[in-house]
């Protein structure tokens, strides 16, 4: 539904309407807007409340063992709110059938308000929520809201990250990655090249953006055990963390040219649109690194890393916007 779209909740209608036409907010700045509800049915308020909230999910995973000497790996999750704010926007009063009521908002960001991010073990969310607190069942609505990690504000990264160029070596084999720009953005383009003695094949060549989300529990280092009767105990191991890594952008080498007696390998391609970022969260990270891979037959590969920093606003994000009404 559109950003000015008319919602239901059982107890009238919402507009729910973002200063700027964007379900979006910077940190450091604000998010203003209006709600509108024309009630279909009279309705004693006790107030009307609104509430931005911040909330991760972050996975783990524990070993049970069973009775009967095996073991199972689940994968479970919990979550918890890292940043709320809430707003008055209404002393008690009553809202009779079909009067329109407009509910103006503005909600100040901290200039560290943690990115949007979205993993599969690792989650950041923030939600924009407006109730009418009329007990039971209360008409609301509710957004989901982009924050961006802006640029000046990446820490906890490699510093090698945010150099335009990088050295290493494998297997004795000396070779420089670069990058532009610094950092890398969702959305948008990107370019690069590798210097190296090597032979690589234009076409040939795969290169990566790769992901690396890590979750981090700490559970306290003890079993959780429970006893079945007749002599039996099942002990449920202590929570792990979790890791996932991902390419979010695949290309190959695009051509070569001489450079002071190695050669240099371009690449180039675009981010996609999603809200990824190497970032610190309470429960878990995200790093990113440019891979070169080389790729040889019936031997392992051979892969050219080097470290990368994501954050920036990216263009469009319209796909993962939802309005939900509770």
């Amino acid at each position: 539904m559109g950003l000015g779209g008319i919602l239901d909740s059982g107890g009238g209608d919402w507009t729910l309407e973002i200063e700027g036409g964007r379900d979006e907010a910077v940190p450091g700045g604000s998010l203003r807007g209006t709600a509108s509800f024309v009630a279909s049915r009279r309705l004693e308020a006790r107030g009307v409340a609104a509430s931005l909230v911040a909330h991760e999910e972050y996975a783990y995973e524990v070993t049970d063992p069973s009775a009967r000497g095996g073991s199972r790996v689940d994968r479970r999750w919990e979550s918890s709110d890292a940043w709320r704010q809430e707003l008055s926007l209404s002393v008690p009063t009553v809202l009779e059938a079909g009067s329109h009521h407009s509910f103006p908002f503005e909600f100040d960001l901290p200039p560290d308000a943690l990115p949007s991010f979205h993993s599969g073990v690792l989650r950041l969310e923030w939600r924009l929520s407006i109730s009418i607190d009329v007990g039971g069942r209360d008409p609301s609505v509710q957004r989901d809201i982009v924050v961006p990690l802006k640029a000046e504000t990446i820490s906890g990264v490699d510093p090698a990250a945010l150099e335009q160029r990088v050295e290493g070596a494998r297997d004795g084999d000396a070779f420089t990655i670069s990058i532009e720009p610094r950092p890398l953005a969702p959305g948008a383009a990107f370019q690069g090249a590798i210097e190296t003695a090597q032979e690589l094949a234009p076409g040939k060549t795969r290169v990566e953006v790769k992901l690396v989300v890590s979750t981090d529990y700490s559970s306290g280092g003890f079993n959780v055990g429970i006893d079945l009767g007749g002599g039996v105990r099942v002990e449920s191991l202590a929570r792990r963390a979790v890791h996932e890594q991902r390419a979010i952008w695949t290309g190959t080498l695009t051509g070569s040219e001489p450079a002071e007696g190695t050669r240099r390998y371009a690449f180039a391609g675009r981010l996609p649109d999603e809200p990824v970022a190497t970032i610190v969260l309470p429960h878990g990270s995200a790093r990113a690194m440019v891979d070169v891979v080389v790729d040889r037959r019936l031997r392992p590969d051979v892969h050219y890393t080097r470290p990368v920093a994501i954050g920036a606003a990216w263009s469009e994000l319209a796909q993962l916007i939802r309005n939900e009404v509770r």
